[in-house]
This record gives C-alpha cells, structure tokens and sequence, in this order.
C-alpha cells in the first residue's frame, strides 16, 4: 500500500469499522477497500472526516461517488445453496467483488460499466432472492447518513 493509504472509521450501529483509504488533503480520503461494506460507502467514493484528535478520522460524508455501486443481496429460507452459488457465481464473473455479511445477506460492489447486465441477472434471480441498490455513481452527494461518531470525551 502506498504512503498516502491511511485507516479511517465510520460508526455503524453500535460499533464502527476501519478501513484503507487514501488522505487527498482537507480531511478528504478516497476510499480503498473495506471489511464490511459501510451502509452508503462504494469503493473510490470520496468522503470527508472529522479531523483525528484521539483515534482514527470518522467518515462524517460522502462528498463525491466513485465508479462503483454497492448492492444488497439477500436469500431467503427457501434459496437452495446451489441458487446461492450460481448467483454469487454469475455476478462475480461479471466483474463484481462480493463480501458475506451474514448467513444469507451479501455486500456486493458492481462495476458502473456492468451496472445494466448485473441489474438484468438480478432481475431475472427467483423469488427467493432479495436485493437493493443501495448507493452508486449516480446517488446524491454529500451523503451523511451515518450514525455519529460517539462521543470520546
């Protein structure tokens, strides 16, 4: 990783999450890569954050979308493991980068130049699949609809 890449934080529910991003100056980072998808944060999005007193910065912002969508993906009780596996299978070929939240949810990071064929694949997934864009190129900006950092005082 380069010079620049620092860890920055973003509160989600009860805990936060660090992740890898680039410092471009201001309290400005372009987000890198994550463990856990953040709730409104793709990849290369830019954010801003509080300045680090005592820890790490908190996202407090997306400020400018990057190249990429973030989609949940849920199965329900009635998927079959092989469904499961085609689907994840199908995106991934795609070009898409997935994560496993829980037992049957996924975090899924979409290519904006794959953005249509995935939405065709998805839409044509049984019943049994649930999912929803949940940010992109295209959402709103500043987005702050994260949970405020705690108070550490």
């Amino acid at each position: 990783m380069g010079d620049k890449l620092t860890k920055i934080r973003v509160q989600l529910r009860e805990q936060g999450e660090s992740f890898w991003a680039e410092a471009l100056g201001n309290n400005l980072y372009r987000v890198e890569n994550f463990l856990i998808l953040p709730q409104h944060i793709a990849p290369q999005d830019v954010v801003r954050c509080s300045a680090p007193e005592n820890g790490l910065p908190e996202v407090l912002e997306v400020v400018e979308r990057g190249p990429w969508y973030a989609v949940g993906v849920i199965f329900d009780k009635d998927a079959s493991d092989d469904l499961i596996y085609k689907v994840i299978s199908d995106l991934h070929a795609q070009g898409c980068v997935w994560q496993q939240l829980v037992k049957r949810s996924y975090g899924i990071t979409v290519p904006k130049a794959k953005f249509r064929d995935i939405l065709r694949i998805l839409e044509a997934t049984p019943r049994a699949v649930g999912w929803e864009i949940v940010c992109g190129p295209d959402a709103p900006t500043p987005c702050s609809a994260f949970d405020p950092p705690p108070d550490r005082t």
